[in-house]
């Protein structure tokens, strides 16, 4: 398990995320705390960095759905897309209270994740994200 109670900074915390999620354990868990900056206005400041540039870590990381859910949207999500060994193998993200909390798939669990639908002819030929 890892818990971040690092950085407020959004962009911190996408990247402290990124750097540690390869290291977590099948099944593990990651839980960033302190997402409240997420919707400070920009001329807001956080230990010295202004938010004038900062992205919405809750907003991308409301994307880990279309990730995990990737097999009604033709293999296609704007993370794994760009960030497969990165965002691939979430199994399950939780929104609460000022945190999001991360469940790394279990050996053999990512193979659901990506598969094949078998009702593909029911999807669109443009995934809607």
């Amino acid at each position: 398990m890892v818990i971040d109670d690092g950085s407020h900074v959004p962009e911190h915390q996408v990247i402290s995320f990124e750097a540690l999620w390869p290291s977590v354990k099948p099944g593990g868990i990651y839980v960033v705390e302190d997402v409240e900056t997420s919707w400070w206005k920009p001329s807001a400041k956080v230990y010295g960095y202004p938010l004038t540039s900062q992205l919405n870590v809750v907003t991308k990381w409301k994307a880990v759905i279309d990730s995990m859910n990737r097999e009604f949207t033709n293999g296609k999500s704007t993370l794994t897309d760009t960030q497969p060994h990165i965002y691939g193998n979430v199994v399950s993200v939780e929104f609460g209270q000022n945190l999001i909390i991360f469940r790394k798939a279990l050996k053999g669990e990512e193979r659901f994740l990506g598969k094949k639908y078998r009702f593909q002819s029911n999807l669109p030929a443009v995934p809607a994200h």
